[in-house]
């Protein structure tokens, strides 16, 4: 329920027994139930020194540091985004190199400086130019300062100097040319896999152990959706995004046994400063058609771990995917957040920590066919 509690710049949205605010930036954070309470004791004109001091003694000091910057939340706004539009355009001269490519079932013809292409052509590899000669027209155009700007379709997407999302950006720009721009539920950092009529998340930041799980799942018999965007269509299927899987460094062992030889052809790219390997996929283990999802399992790599789903409730949820990539819209507005929070509500949740992918592979099949605890 949405209350209109002091100050401006803050809106509170009640999520369980926690809270979720969203400011005057765009910006959504989810707290904990002792925050909320914290929150309404400032809305109701408590001393803000009194309440942190009260908590640090109750909870302990890192629970007063949390207060501490909730009540910087509080009373410090953030700058609102009101920047002028992105002025026009000016790009220096350059001689573009330009090159057809596909991706997830895209043709793609690419144009982008030189020291760009270096590295796009390892995540875009050139193709068969399509057979009717027409393909999605994706530009990446220098604009000064180490600044480069995305146009997809004569539209510009971006402007970035990181090319983590830049080719993030390329990746979502495709993803809603394929499925025909959909309204999305949300667009989150995760790997999707599927059995039979049902597929499960596996939301996680990098270096979790999300891919390398993913490329053990598929060579037990799952069906591959997606590794690095989970996208949610409005009806709550997860959509499928085959690109190739991200293999790090020390899961190149492990990886080779489940895919014998795969690696050895596999392309290679430095991502974050890891000399990482394309895991493509073959077409018949990837799934063509919307999967309705099943749960979100939060996979975390853990030589000391248990190897079992822990359920998890809608708020902890909620803060665990809000920590990474999670997007629900733009501009995020409390009507976005409250559809995706009912959504999420009704949809099982899990943390696991793994060592063991056959446990884990177990432990899917129990929520997929409908056992889980």
């Amino acid at each position: 329920m949405l209350r209109p509690f002091p100050p401006a710049h803050l809106r509170a949205i009640d999520f369980e027994d926690g809270l979720i605010t969203l400011d005057n930036a765009g910006t959504m954070r989810v707290f904990d139930a002792l925050a909320a309470a914290l929150w309404y004791a400032l809305a109701q004109g408590h001393d803000p020194i009194t309440l942190v001091e009260d908590i640090a003694a109750a909870q302990g000091r890192l629970a007063g540091e949390a207060a501490n910057d909730l009540i910087r939340l509080w009373h410090e706004p953030p700058s609102p985004d009101n920047s002028p539009e992105s002025p026009p355009l000016a790009t220096p001269p350059f001689s573009p190199v330009c090159w057809n490519a596909s991706l997830c079932g895209l043709d793609l013809a690419i144009s982008a400086e030189a020291q760009q292409a270096e590295w796009l052509r390892m995540i875009l590899p050139e193709a068969r130019k399509s057979a009717d000669g027409t393909a999605h027209r994706i530009a990446i155009l220098p604009s000064g300062g180490g600044v480069q700007a995305l146009i997809v379709e004569g539209r510009e997407i971006l402007r970035t100097h990181e090319p983590d999302l830049l080719q993030g950006a390329i990746y979502q720009a495709c993803l809603d040319i394929r499925h025909g721009h959909p309204d999305w539920r949300a667009i989150m950092h995760g790997a999707a896999v599927a059995l039979g009529d049902g597929a499960i998340g596996l939301p996680a930041p990098s270096g979790s152990g999300k891919s390398t799980l993913t490329a053990l799942l598929l060579a037990r018999g799952y069906s591959y959706l997606a590794d690095d965007l989970l996208a949610i269509l409005p009806d709550g299927a997860a959509a499928p995004w085959p690109t190739a899987i991200s293999v790090k460094p020390g899961s190149l062992e492990i990886v080779d046994q489940a895919w014998p030889g795969a690696l050895a052809a596999a392309q290679r790219r430095i991502a974050k400063g890891l000399d990482t390997r394309l895991l493509s996929v073959p077409q018949n283990q990837c799934v063509a058609a919307p999967v309705r999802l099943r749960a979100l399992v939060m996979p975390r790599y853990d030589p000391g771990g248990d190897n079992r789903l822990t359920p998890l409730r809608p708020l902890d949820a909620l803060a665990e995917l809000a920590r990474d990539r999670l997007w629900i819209g733009y501009p995020l507005t409390p009507a976005r957040i409250a559809d995706f929070t009912a959504w999420l509500k009704q949809l099982p949740c899990f943390m696991i920590r793994y060592n063991m992918p056959a446990r884990v592979d177990d432990a899917l099949r129990e929520i997929l066919q409908g056992h889980a605890a």
